[in-house]
């Protein structure tokens, strides 16, 4: 092997490391944002279930209050019938 043979050698040899690290950094760089996006929606997830909870309790709690306004003016109406008369 000749003396430029050699330099193009150690120059391409350098090349494929910087690029093998490179790829090795954006490798590790994307399981991260993988992991980050993951655990992002798996939150949402939560956050999701826990609003579709505290909206079934609302219409439950909504349902339970129209029934003691029901009631309330049922009880009402029995009262003013009695003052009537």
């Amino acid at each position: 092997m000749s003396t430029t043979d050699t330099v193009l050698l150690y120059i391409i040899t350098i090349c494929l490391t910087i690029l093998t690290l490179f790829a090795i950094a954006i490798v590790v760089a994307s399981l991260k944002l993988i992991l980050t996006v993951q655990k992002l929606v798996e939150h949402a997830g939560d956050t999701i279930e826990n609003i579709e909870t505290a909206m079934k309790e609302y219409r439950d709690a909504k349902s339970r209050r129209m029934v003691f306004k029901l009631v309330r003016n049922i009880f009402n109406m029995y009262k003013k019938s009695k003052r009537s008369k």
